[in-house]
């Protein structure tokens, strides 16, 4: 906190603080459990292979000729868009949120971690920018790539939220 102090006085300039911002979360190292790899990582796989059987199906149903295209249709354009989608997204940064109410002795309660589509973010919004009242006043698109060039597996953003030792716990994990 006293960093960003000394940077709102202008005691120190924004690439200092930076840097001893980054030296600090070197320092204090991962929170616990603010990443879980493995099987989260592939969870692309199971929407992929189901645009996959989708689309097989739609291509069948086509082959089969005139009523069957009223079945082949809705298969075809929610498959091979889930697909393209599915395999878009397999190197899209990931977002992991971690919830745990130390309260109780059950421990973690809730866990999810999906990909964060930055790259498609951005480019909607710079299609549609143009409807949306006051968003050209913003720079929410170049966050968004900013954000896409400086996220990696290897050195997540991570905000943890916590309730002292016996509280609940929320972490968030960007990367």
């Amino acid at each position: 906190m006293e960093i960003l102090n000394q940077l709102e006085k202008g005691d120190i300039g924004v690439d200092e603080a930076v840097r001893r911002l980054g030296g600090q979360t070197e320092a204090m190292g991962s929170p616990e459990g603010a990443r879980a790899g493995g099987w989260l990582e592939w969870w692309w796989l199971a929407p992929f292979f189901f645009g996959l059987g989708l689309t097989a199906l739609g291509g069948w149903m086509a082959t089969l000729g005139g009523a069957w295209w009223w079945g082949a249709a809705p298969a075809l354009v929610i498959g091979i868009p889930l697909m393209t989608l599915a395999a878009a997204s397999r190197g899209s940064p990931m977002v992991y949120i971690r919830y745990v109410d130390r309260r109780r002795d059950h421990g973690q309660k809730f866990f999810l971690g999906l990909p964060i589509p930055l790259r498609l973010a951005s480019a909607v919004l710079r299609v549609v920018g143009p409807w949306i009242p006051s968003l050209d006043a913003t720079a929410v698109d170049e966050f968004l790539m900013a954000l896409d060039g400086s996220l990696s597996r290897d050195r997540p953003l991570v905000v943890e939220v916590s309730e002292g030792e016996e509280g609940e716990r929320v972490v968030v994990s960007f990367g």
